[in-house]
């Protein structure tokens, strides 16, 4: 997850798996870019998130930040 070394600000959406789509983590930083990564466990993710003190939130239960919204996708 080079994404949370190179940008600033970043926070970690958990998503859940559905029937479509993987149990994933969407991070997005401090100006609204984001990433999806397919999260198989969420061991490494919660490692980072007491290593870097990165915020961690329940997508289904909080949503996604305006910024993230205001952004069309990632820019890669």
């Amino acid at each position: 997850m080079e994404f949370h070394h190179a940008h600033e600000g970043v926070e970690a959406y958990m998503e859940p798996k559905t029937v479509v789509s993987p149990k994933s983590v969407v991070l997005i930083d401090a100006v609204g870019e984001w990433r999806r990564f397919e999260l198989k466990e969420d061991v490494s993710l919660r490692r980072l998130s007491a290593e870097r003190a990165l915020p961690i939130f329940d997508a289904a239960l909080t949503g996604y930040p305006p910024r993230m919204r205001r952004r069309s996708g990632p820019t890669d």
